[in-house]
């Protein structure tokens, strides 16, 4: 089954190879197509909460000086 360019045997093979702990499974997502699973994954803030720029700016400001 492919997965946005990648069969789950390709990145079963990376997995093994990087020496990772753990190994690719199928779950419902393998199902979707890209444009179901932007939908499924995506978040829009809310009218009071800022953007997710905004608080990747803040968090990479807060790393930077921790």
């Amino acid at each position: 089954m492919a997965f946005d360019g990648f069969s789950i045997n390709e990145l079963r093979t990376k997995i093994f190879g990087a020496c990772a702990g753990w190994q690719a499974g199928e779950t419902r997502f393998v199902e979707m197509s890209s444009a179901e699973r932007s939908l499924y994954f995506r978040y829009i803030p809310g009218p009071d909460e800022v953007s997710l720029g905004e608080r990747e700016c803040v968090a990479r400001a807060i790393l930077r000086y921790s």
